[in-house]
């Protein structure tokens, strides 16, 4: 047998999965012929299969050496430099638990940028050289995807998936719906994948927080509960399901899931901040001024851990915190109805009557028609009567 033949049987075998063969008969060739492009080629394809992608790496680099023409080996390399990744980004990012689908936020490290261009330039070379590799356009949409061109990923994954529908460019082209709040889109994505694959965590998950953005809020439930099940310890999963849970006022599930959240990641304040609102829902006032303690201490610049700390302990009657709390919230930039109207009360049983009287004409401006309000408004100018401060 000469060079090619042993390079056909290579071939026939890794086809058929037999990896460890396919790279004994690769061997074989290049004893015979060790200037043979292709059987580095199909030797660097059987490495990659196997997760040696270093060896792979090699591979492909003396296949280009002898072979600059060659479109699956600048393809195949583009993709062992973003596969080469996962060691690094799962102590950025975690695969099995998405905490966030991209890596925005993330201090990246040079090295990964670095191996996501590489990723790139080598399969717009790939692509080049042959318009027609489908391969090469994924594996360089999903690279600008990790790099957050989203455009750019949009258009060579709309590419692959027109001509060759398949998962990954699914699940990515799901995962920039979402992104870009087209969450319709995301949804119909997930739906293909869910039905090749009805076991993968991460396509529930992007579909239950789609859902629970579009205030679907029992079918976010459904969904996140399934991912839950797949992966247990997904903290956003279990966040999105107790916001779910909380705007159907089921405070206790609710409660139960931020908890599962917090166990699993310790720095996430907005946990703390639903957790807390639904404890003051239940007039758990203690519990919630606690976690928006933990909420603001994480994160000082949360309002809204403001507002609603300031009506708990309005409803302590410790109206010097609550005033201070409200004012903290309103100069972050909330100015909702509520929180001028508890600061109001506040200053009220503060006795403070002109500012409350202020704080309730604001509020006022927010719901001209609130009957509430407008009879405490009769009250405060009733006590500044009885004690002469108006006529």
């Amino acid at each position: 047998m000469n060079s090619n033949q042993y390079v056909d049987k290579a071939i026939y075998l890794l086809n058929n999965t037999l990896y460890t063969e396919a790279l004994r008969e690769c061997s074989k060739a290049i004893e015979l012929d060790p200037n043979n492009a292709e059987v580095y080629e199909i030797k660097g394809i059987a490495y990659y299969s196997v997760e040696e992608i270093n060896k792979a790496l090699d591979c492909f680099n003396k296949a280009i050496s002898l072979n600059s023409k060659s479109s699956r080996a600048f393809c195949y390399r583009g993709i062992c430099y973003s596969t080469s990744l996962k060691a690094t980004l799962k102590d950025i990012i975690s695969f099995n638990k998405p905490s966030s689908f991209t890596l925005k936020g993330f201090d990246l490290d040079k090295s990964v940028i670095e191996a996501f261009t590489q990723c790139i330039n080598d399969e717009t070379m790939a692509i080049q050289l042959d318009s027609d590799n489908l391969q090469a356009y994924q594996a360089r949409g999903i690279a600008y995807f990790w790099l957050e061109k989203y455009e750019y990923a949009l258009i060579d994954l709309n590419k692959v998936i027109n001509l060759c529908p398949n998962n990954d460019g699914f699940e990515t082209r799901a995962q920039i719906h979402f992104l870009f709040n087209n969450y319709n889109e995301a949804i119909n994505d997930i739906n293909y994948v869910i039905k090749n694959n009805p076991e993968k965590p991460i396509a529930y998950d992007i579909r239950g927080r789609s859902y629970y953005l579009q205030k679907e809020y029992d079918k976010s439930v459904a969904d996140l509960s399934k991912a839950i099940q797949l992966n247990p310890s997904n903290d956003m999963a279990y966040y999105y399901r107790g916001c779910s849970y909380y705007f159907k006022d089921s405070y206790n599930e609710a409660i139960t899931d931020f908890e599962k959240c917090i166990k699993y990641n310790p720095a996430n304040y907005s946990a703390y901040d639903y957790k807390a609102r639904c404890h003051w829902f239940k007039k758990e006032f203690l519990q919630a001024v606690q976690d928006e303690t933990i909420s603001i201490s994480i994160n000082p610049n949360n309002g809204s851990a403001y507002d609603f700390r300031g009506r708990a302990f309005y409803f302590l009657k410790d109206y010097d915190n609550a005033i201070s709390d409200t004012s903290k919230a309103i100069a972050l930039g909330i100015n909702n109805y509520s929180v001028f109207d508890c600061r109001g009360r506040s200053y009220f049983y503060m006795q403070q009557y002109k500012k409350a009287i202020d704080d309730f004409k604001t509020a006022l401006q927010r719901k001209p028609n609130n009957r509430e309000l407008t009879e405490f408004l009769k009250i405060v100018y009733s006590e500044m009567q009885a004690e002469g401060l108006v006529k």
